[in-house]
């Protein structure tokens, strides 16, 4: 339901988009930014088709790793790159805090999807004016990543936050998001999850994943 929901959303723009083209003659700037749009859409469209077919492989087993020398950095750069102009973030501050440069062996498409998974959930629960900053750090083989927001979650929903269909949004079917990072964290990046969110801290996650040649050599 959340795949087909979303998924019509987007189309559903993409299609709007396209009447406009179609029927009208708009000045130059204007058709400019609809082409540009247009693309935008359809980018995300293709996102959130690969997004569910890698959620469907995941839970049945048959996610295969692409382990890789990832640049840590950079690939936090490129995820709060992709969501600081998103329309979500309008009026919002998504900043990249202390991440010194370090390399990691492990799946980068995984990864991101993850960290994107925390930072858009971090936005959407973030207020006009507040702030999500994201930070990492690496040690004794492994990365730990941080997503921190000033909101707070409710009691009652911390303890179904990793649950498949649950969501702090509301509606039916709508828990993907954090329910997919607990699931590729934990059974294809070998690492784990964990939050905290009180009136002191505000919401805070923490993934730590191992570098997977390291733990390969270990295993050996």
């Amino acid at each position: 339901r959340t795949f087909f929901h979303d998924l019509l959303n987007t189309c559903g723009g993409v299609q709007r988009l396209a009447e406009l083209l179609d029927n009208e003659a708009p000045p130059p700037e204007l058709e400019v930014e609809w082409k540009h749009e247009m693309t935008r859409l359809s980018g995300v469209a293709m996102d959130q088709i690969q997004s569910q077919r890698q959620l469907l492989a995941a839970e049945r087993g048959e996610l295969g790793l692409q382990v890789e020398r990832v640049q840590v950095r950079d690939l936090l750069e490129a995820q709060v790159g992709l969501f600081r102009h998103h329309a979500i973030a309008a009026g919002k501050r998504l900043v990249l805090d202390s991440v010194h440069q370090c390399e990691l062996h492990t799946d980068p498409a995984l990864l991101g999807r993850v960290v994107g998974n925390l930072i858009k959930n971090a936005v959407e629960a973030t207020v006009s004016g507040g702030t999500v900053s994201v930070s990492a750090e690496y040690g004794a083989g492994e990365l730990t990543i941080a997503v921190h927001n000033d909101g707070v979650i409710p009691e009652p929903t911390q303890l179904q936050i990793f649950q498949r269909s649950f969501s702090t949004k509301g509606g039916e079917g709508r828990g993907v998001g954090t329910y997919s990072v607990k699931l590729l964290t934990e059974r294809y990046l070998k690492g784990d999850v964990e939050f905290v969110s009180n009136d002191r801290i505000g919401t805070l996650f923490v993934i730590v994943v191992p570098d997977l040649a390291a733990e390969a050599r270990r295993a050996a």
